[in-house]
C-alpha cells in the first residue's frame, strides 16, 4: 500500500499535477492521506526554510536589530540583486536534489527555539511532514513553480 501511494504521488508530481483548491494541499504520505489547509503556509514555510540563509544573509543595511523576522529590503528589487549569487547557488543546489538536506539543516537549527522568519509557521506541521512533502512533491516542475513564485511575486505576501 505504501509503495503504491508513493508511486502514484510521484507520478502526479512528475507531471506537475498537485491539488491546490483554495490552498487545500492534499499530499499522499506513506500509507495515510494527510491534509493541510494552510492558506499557502506550507509553501511559504518550505520556501523560507530552503532560503533561510539567503534571506538572513549579512547584507549592509538589511538588518537594524537582531530581532527582525525579515530583512528590510525583502520587498524591494534590491533584495534579489544584493543576493543574486547566493540565490543562483541555492537554485543550483535545489536542481541537484539537495532540498531535503537544506530543509532539514535549517529546521534542525531553528525549530527548537521557534526562531521568527517571515513566512514560517512552526506549529503548522512537524519537520517530518515537511521533509516528506519535499521528497514526494519537489520535482523539477514544482521547483519551477517555486522559482517563479520566489522571483516574480512580491515576497511581502509571505
Amino acid at each position: 500500500m505504501r509503495r503504491e501511494l508513493f508511486s502514484i504521488t510521484r507520478t502526479w508530481a512528475s507531471k506537475g499535477l498537485f491539488c491546490c483548491n483554495n490552498c487545500l494541499f492534499v499530499v499522499f504520505l506513506t500509507n495515510l492521506l494527510n491534509r493541510f489547509h494552510s492558506e499557502t503556509l506550507i509553501l511559504t514555510t518550505i520556501f523560507a526554510l530552503l532560503f533561510w540563509d539567503v534571506i538572513f544573509a549579512d547584507i549592509p543595511g538589511a538588518f537594524e536589530t537582531p530581532y527582525q523576522s525579515a530583512p528590510m529590503d525583502l520587498t524591494e528589487d534590491s533584495f534579489y540583486y544584493a543576493r543574486k549569487e547566493m540565490i543562483e547557488q541555492r537554485l543550483s543546489e535545489l536542481r541537484e536534489d539537495k532540498a531535503r538536506e537544506i530543509l532539514e539543516r535549517h529546521d534542525d537549527k531553528y525549530r527548537a527555539k521557534e526562531t521568527w522568519c517571515v513566512g514560517v509557521r512552526w506549529d503548522l506541521c512537524p519537520k517530518q511532514d515537511l521533509v516528506e512533502i519535499v521528497e514526494v512533491s519537489f520535482t523539477r516542475s514544482l521547483l519551477r513553480v517555486g522559482i517563479d513564485l520566489g522571483v516574480s511575486v512580491s515576497v511581502a505576501s509571505l
